[in-house]
């Protein structure tokens, strides 16, 4: 499957020590008309579930400010297709947040925005 690109939403104007909540997501269609799904791997048949294949799924997010990691999620099947995933973090200096996805196939994609205060 192709990976989406990634986006990273920031607030301008911030000062050292202002809180903000980046949002990590994934826009939810290409241009090309694909799009990164999620699934279980799981199948309802004869009123259980039993496994149809691997699940495919956003497995890891991590931010990271100037090289040094800041938050780092390990996610399962339950999180849902594009989903989008904020956290706090305060701002300290100028700099560069990258985030960096990882999904459950090992395929990694990432983003990076500078932060100016």
């Amino acid at each position: 499957m192709s990976l989406s690109p990634v986006a990273v939403g920031l607030c301008v104007g911030l000062r050292p020590g202002d809180i903000i909540v980046p949002l990590g997501r994934r826009p939810p269609q290409e241009p090309d008309g694909t799009d990164h799904n999620s699934h279980t791997g799981l199948a309802l048949k004869d009123g259980r579930y039993v496994a149809e294949g691997p699940g495919f799924y956003l497995k890891q997010m991590v931010a990271l400010f100037d090289g040094r990691p800041v938050c780092d999620f390990q996610l399962t099947t339950a999180v849902s297709a594009n989903p989008i995933i904020r956290f706090p973090f305060k701002v300290t200096r100028a700099g560069t947040l990258r985030v960096v996805f990882v999904n459950s196939e090992g395929q990694r994609w990432e983003v990076s925005q500078g932060i100016r205060v």
